[in-house]
């Protein structure tokens, strides 16, 4: 590990982000915390400087109050702070931060969930080859002023984090849940790189839902058939020149139908949880929206 540069934060200064947070990424670089560590100090020095004596709450009242100087000098001062920063994070609410993203920090820094810390914004298919891995990406925005302008639909770098990590909890808290969604985008990985879906990327609204499907959308895997059934379906009308509310051609339908097997097959769902009558269910453009 690197060495700490000590420092003292009183109870009336104020967090400064421009400083701040690209001074602590330096630090992180050069080894003082593992990569759960400083996602964490990321995360609480943002919160902080957001929000201020609001940015915690406790759980309980045997628990301690949260005082902002406190956390931070004992963060900013302890090599490897993990079991000071897994006490706080599972004694406090954060103001507008749900609580699934105190569980995924806590499951990081326990080394229990496999996440990975990026600089950077991932690609779709990086995220989507990552899962297929046991994997998911947080990214921490360090630089000024980026970190406090938009990230994709997310206001700023530290919600962007905290989507990731919300992300983190809905791919690993559920083990039965877990191994299906890696099945899942193993046989999504499997086959985009097969060309089996090359005939619908060419239609640019399907692969913008495409990519929402394989990056954003950590669900229960027969949700996912059903979103991949809805956006293949709207695409085959879209290339007919048909209405969403049209019926879809014979052949199309067959196309559609053998690539959903073709998934259900490597992800070991029942057909009967896709087409509960065994027919071919017509999707309206709302059912991918």
């Amino acid at each position: 590990m690197g060495t700490l540069q000590r420092r003292t934060i009183t109870l009336n200064d104020t967090i400064d982000l421009r400083a701040g947070i690209p001074a602590l990424a330096q630090q992180w670089r050069a080894g003082a915390w593992c990569d759960a560590e400083f996602a964490a100090i990321y995360f609480l020095y943002y919160q902080i400087a957001r929000h201020g004596a609001r940015f915690a709450s406790r759980t309980a009242r045997a628990a301690a109050k949260p005082r902002a100087d406190l956390i931070l000098n004992t963060l900013l001062n302890t090599p490897q702070p993990s079991a000071a920063l897994i006490d706080f994070f599972s004694h406090h609410h954060f103001l507008q931060i749900i609580p699934n993203v105190n569980h995924a920090f806590v499951a990081w820094l326990q080394g229990r969930w496999r996440i990975q810390l990026l600089e950077h914004i991932p690609t779709p298919l990086e995220v989507l080859h990552l899962q297929t891995q046991g994997i998911r990406p947080a990214t921490v925005v360090c630089s000024y002023p980026r970190l406090l302008q938009p990230v994709l639909t997310k206001r700023d770098g530290l919600h962007f984090l905290a989507h990731d990590l919300e992300h983190a909890y809905k791919f690993f808290h559920d083990p039965v849940t877990h191994l299906m969604q890696r099945q899942f985008f193993q046989a999504l990985y499997d086959m985009a790189n097969a060309g089996d879906f090359c005939n619908y990327l060419s239609d640019a609204r399907f692969g913008e839902k495409f990519d929402y499907l394989i990056s954003d959308m950590n669900t229960h895997v027969a949700h996912g058939v059903h979103f991949l059934r809805a956006i293949l379906i709207e695409s085959a009308l879209r290339a007919q020149g048909k209405a969403m509310s049209e019926q879809v051609p014979p052949h199309a339908q067959q196309e559609v139908l053998g690539l959903l097997k073709k998934i259900t097959q490597t992800c070991g769902i029942q057909w009967e949880q896709v087409m509960p009558d065994g027919a071919f269910i017509r999707e309206t453009a709302n059912s991918a929206a």
